[in-house]
């Protein structure tokens, strides 16, 4: 490869290597795969500044490696599939590019965009699209160019958009039309925003999301809860109408007037919120201390000690907690349970007959609850995440017909059933269970993990107990939430991955660390120390070479301004004839002495028995230079 052909192949590999990790970056998933395709594209870029390529070997062993990746790493598929793609770039990235390495390049990129387009709740800039497709089109124009085009960039770029323009109208308003027909379906994803509202009977169909909602880090002096603890409580939901809940305005200005005092915390945990996550903890919070890049932020207490985070962006939280039931007081809609049931649900002669038969007179909280969840659990109910529409009145048609729902339908009908029997009682949503990390102790609460359960009121001990129907519905799926929790019933590949992912993540967070400590004065010097040295060795690198080859490389630049001036090498036609004809052409003009002067040097440095020195070289390169910017100059028309 000559010396013109590894500086294009170098810049080459910088624009698609910055190209990809502007995907990746922008749009990849925030996972441990992404973070592994973004160190490797910053490596290969690197590499080939000093024109280093790792053995091809290496790249095969990375793919190969990259094919098992999904079998051990809980992501969405979209997600894991432009994960791949963009460790396919990165890989094809290590070792020289050619036209058709550079292709397959783009499309790598291509398939990071189209990852976050098949996510649920991914949204793609209509931009993005179009830009993809116009470097795609230019690309595909430069590498097809005859060698003679190869300088009209410009002329590359209008042809491009001829295609680009109606790409960009067909994609922009595909992304006008399909939003309006989606909104039509009746399908929800289970996540929990720390929406007030709860309406499992307008979901036709539930569809479950790995995307990670909060990571909860406990500290080697806390306690882990136990898998039955695991409920983050997240929203406190308390009007009625059956198959539809809200949160009541009037629970944020229930303060009681004299709170026992609250316990001693015995989880202490951390967690990140994104700018669109709504704060969930565990049972009940004793303490919740909130910071915005580095700045303290109000935690907000809506009622029912649940909490929320004012302001935008992400937040960290440093959260205490016990395992103590909520005491906060009855609402007045509430306290009297029947009140809070709509008219036409507690009129239903089958719902007026279940409460009394289910709840003896006389008994105790516990045993009513005890009592319901038998009756859920042998009254043929099933859990499904496609249970088909329903009107928020149908709990009686729900519990006594169609008898197929998801948590948010059995929480609705339990609720419904005990303010029936006389029993205040509301529906809490968050998230249940997690997936335990034992050499992080960390907790990994997804979208999957959104649930919703009832919360009653015990007249005698004066706190709310936790009641989940769906547990007596569903069992076997607390009993897959529980082994999530528990390392020992993991098989040995789940737990090499687990601590796999224990290191690279622990490894990032020492690189963040180390980021962090960029703005003392000193890391900042060695740092611009380093960077000098760096650009130093690329210099001396990009300068170094026999001087045949910087002739060859300052006569290729020659014949590629000479072409635009119809001043062209001809077929067999050696280089100091060419010179020599194009010297004729402009005797006594400048052009005419810089010509001889190039002549005289190139063949100096090629031709001559002795080694030419660095002033020869000087003088060749200062000759082309000048040449071209007298090529470029306007000129009148030849004689």
């Amino acid at each position: 490869m000559t010396i013109p052909e590894q500086q294009r192949e170098r810049t080459a590999g910088w624009v698609l290597g910055g190209w990809l990790l502007l995907h990746q970056f922008l749009l990849g998933d925030s996972g441990m795969l992404s973070a592994v395709v973004i160190l490797l594209i910053c490596a290969g870029m690197m590499l080939r500044i000093f024109g280093i390529f790792p053995p091809s070997a290496a790249g095969w062993i990375l793919l190969a490696a990259a094919v098992v990746v999904p079998v051990f790493v809980p992501e969405p598929t979209a997600a894991v599939f432009g994960s791949l793609g963009g460790l396919l770039g990165a890989v094809l990235l290590l070792r020289p590019l050619s036209p058709r390495r550079g292709l397959w390049i783009l499309l790598c990129a291509v398939s990071v965009l189209a990852s976050i387009s098949l996510q649920e709740g991914g949204t793609v800039n209509t931009v993005f699209m179009i830009m993809d497709v116009a470097v795609l089109m230019f690309v595909a124009e430069q590498i097809h160019a005859p060698a003679e085009a190869e300088a009209a960039v410009r002329a590359s770029v209008l042809r491009s958009l001829r295609l680009i323009l109606p790409v960009a109208v067909i994609v922009t308003a595909a992304f006008w039309l399909f939003p309006a027909i989606s909104s039509r379906t009746n399908v929800a994803f289970v996540r929990f925003w720390g929406s007030d509202l709860l309406t499992p009977g307008e979901a036709s169909e539930v569809r479950l999301t790995r995307r990670i909602a909060f990571v909860a880090t406990f500290p080697e002096s806390s306690a882990v809860p136990s898998f039955s603890d695991l409920y983050w409580r997240g929203q406190v939901l308390e009007k009625n109408e059956g198959l539809r809940w809200a949160a009541d305005p009037a629970r944020i200005n229930s303060r009681p007037a004299s709170r026992r005092a609250l316990p001693d915390p015995k989880w202490r945990y951390s967690q990140i919120l994104g700018p669109d996550r709504a704060l969930a903890a565990l049972d009940l919070p004793v303490s919740v201390l909130a910071a915005r890049e580095g700045k303290k932020a109000t935690v907000l207490e809506t009622g029912g000690f649940t909490y929320a985070v004012l302001g935008a962006g992400d937040v960290g939280l440093e959260i205490s907690s016990a395992p103590t039931l909520p005491d906060d007081p009855l609402l007045p809609a509430v306290a009297s349970g029947s009140l809070g049931v709509p008219e036409n649900i507690r009129s239903d002669p089958r719902l007026r007959t279940l409460a009394p038969r289910l709840f003896a007179s006389g008994t105790s909280l516990p045993a009513r609850l005890e009592s319901l969840g038998h009756f859920l659990a042998a009254g043929g109910y099933s859990y499904t995440l496609r249970p088909g529409k329903m009107n928020p009145g149908d709990v009686a048609w729900f519990l006594f017909q169609h008898r197929k729902g998801f948590c948010g339908h059995y929480a609705a009908a339990a609720a419904n059933i005990l303010r029936i029997g006389g029993i205040p009682a509301r529906i809490v949503t968050g998230y249940r269970g997690g997936t335990w990390n034992p050499w992080l102790r960390t907790l990994t609460v997804r979208d999957s993990d959104a649930h919703a359960w009832v919360e009653a009121w015990d007249e005698n001990a004066r706190h709310w107990t936790r009641f989940d129907p769906t547990s007596f519905v569903a069992p076997e799926l607390a009993a897959l939430m529980e082994v999530e929790r528990n390392p020992d019933r993991w098989p040995w590949f789940r737990c090499a991955a687990t601590y796999a992912a224990a290191v690279i993540t622990r490894a990032g967070a020492g690189l963040n660390s180390a980021r962090s400590s960029l703005h003392a004065p000193w890391t900042v010097a060695a740092l611009l120390a380093l960077a000098g040295a760096a650009g130093v060795l690329w210099w001396r690198r990009r300068c170094r070479g026999s001087t045949s080859e910087i002739a060859a490389l300052c006569l290729e630049n020659l014949e590629r301004q000479a072409a635009l001036k119809n001043r062209s090498r001809r077929p067999g036609e050696t280089p100091l004839a060419w010179l020599a004809r194009l010297e004729t052409m402009s005797p006594t003009d400048p052009e005419g002495f810089e010509l001889k002067n190039f002549s005289e040097s190139y063949g100096r440095l090629v031709y001559a028995d002795s080694r030419p020195s660095a002033e020869n070289a000087g003088a060749l390169k200062h000759s082309s230079r000048r040449l071209i910017r007298i090529w470029k100059e306007p000129r009148p028309a030849s004689r």
